[in-house]
């Protein structure tokens, strides 16, 4: 029994041997010829590896040179022009209200009537004796002419009894004419709580005039727009409660210094308001544009932000160059930048964030054209032994692989 294992396991030796013995010499003569493994391992998506350097798969987009303007923009608020809260010099009791709110009124009109008895008393008297004195003065005049009774010192009593009773007259006119209060402008009057029977202090408010005409904006900018703020600059009016209406003003007046605490600098502007029918205190939106000469424009995806500022990549030849850039505008999608950048210059908008200095680049079309293109590849052939033929394609098939995740 013995014997017979003996037998049979050198059987089983002896022919291992030989198959060893026979794949070995079939290999020899039987090379299997295969592409290198970046050939095999090129896919969209993920790169080339050529010479050893991965090309990133980036968007490129084009760099253009062109004009761009800044628009400021501010909150204000309508204001008349002239606008006066009037006020009664005396006290009294309001004897007739001349005025209809929010009616328009001319300079010099009556607004109210203050009760006047006293003062008309003391115009009646003041006017009396003027007379009286004024006839003393005649008398002694003719006398004077006709004989030597009277002298030059009567004479002198008489005409200076004369003047102060004209000045006592013309103040009781004063006086009287104060009791009437009337507009010291033309415009709008607003609303008052008076009503006839009221007592009015002096110095109290009656009612409110705005000349509005015309009307004033102001508003308040940010010192940047000093630059290009100047008196007769043209700005844009909305309105909240007024959608879709766009008025335009001009600017009036700019003050002379910036707030030291808003860092802004208050402004005026004036348009018509004839037909516009805008308020005192209404809230307005201001825009004021500002052309600016041409400047490299790139989408604001392709702007990165590192310790160092803001940069982008431009793809040239394939390689990738950072170029530091400073934002000059924004306008919805685009930046205007400072940079040295040139019309046409191809700039990485998607796929920036793989890239570093020197890297190289490629687009999914120029990737797509290379599958396309054995010539593109790199597929150099190599002689591989058979017993490592499967070997060989399973190491492709698992960096293709790897590559597609």
């Amino acid at each position: 029994m013995n014997r017979v294992l003996e037998y049979g396991l050198a059987i089983v030796i002896a022919g291992g041997v030989g198959y060893w013995m026979l794949a070995d010499r079939i290999g020899a003569d039987d090379a299997i010829p295969v592409a290198e493994q970046s050939a095999a391992a090129g896919r969209p998506g993920q790169g080339q590896q050529q010479g050893g350097t991965r090309s990133a798969l980036v968007t490129l987009e084009q760099a253009v040179t062109r004009p761009y303007a800044t628009e400021y923009q501010a909150i204000g608020s309508i204001e008349a022009v002239a606008r006066v809260a009037v006020q009664s010099d005396v006290s009294g009791r309001v004897d007739q209200i001349a005025f209809t709110p929010g009616t328009a009124v001319n300079k010099g009109d009556a607004l109210l009537h203050l009760d006047q008895r006293s003062e008309e008393l003391n115009l009646a008297s003041a006017q009396a004796q003027l007379a009286e004195v004024t006839a003393t003065l005649a008398r002694l005049e003719r006398l004077a002419t006709s004989s030597t009774s009277v002298s030059t010192v009567q004479l002198d009593e008489a005409h200076t009894a004369v003047e102060l009773a004209r000045v006592e007259a013309d103040r009781a006119e004063f006086e009287l004419q104060r009791r009437v209060i009337k507009a010291p402008l033309s415009g709008q009057v607003g609303l008052t709580d008076l009503v006839a029977g009221s007592y009015v202090n002096a110095g109290s408010d009656i009612v409110t005039i705005s000349a509005l005409d015309r009307v004033k904006v102001s508003f308040a900018l940010p010192e940047g727009a000093t630059e290009v703020l100047e008196p007769g600059a043209s700005v844009r009016v909305t309105l909240p409660s007024r959608p879709g209406q766009v008025l335009w003003a001009e600017v009036s007046a700019i003050a002379t210094e910036i707030d030291p605490g808003t860092r802004l600098i208050e402004v005026e502007a004036l348009m018509d308001n004839a037909a516009a029918g805008l308020t005192h205190g209404m809230i307005a939106e201001i825009y004021l544009r500002a052309e600016r000469p041409a400047l490299p424009s790139i989408p604001a995806v392709a702007v990165m932000w590192g310790r160092d500022g803001a940069s982008v990549f431009v793809a040239e030849d394939g390689i990738a160059r950072r170029v530091p850039v400073t934002i000059a505008s924004r306008v919805d999608d685009m930046v205007w930048v400072h940079a040295d950048l040139k019309q046409g210059d191809k700039i990485v908008v998607e796929g920036a964030h793989k890239l570093q200095e020197g890297g190289r680049v490629m687009t999914a079309d120029a990737a797509t054209r290379a599958e396309g293109e054995p010539g593109q590849l790199a597929a150099t052939t190599t002689s591989v032994p058979a017993a490592s033929a499967r070997q060989v394609a399973a190491t492709a098939t698992s960096t293709a692989v790897g590559r597609d995740d």
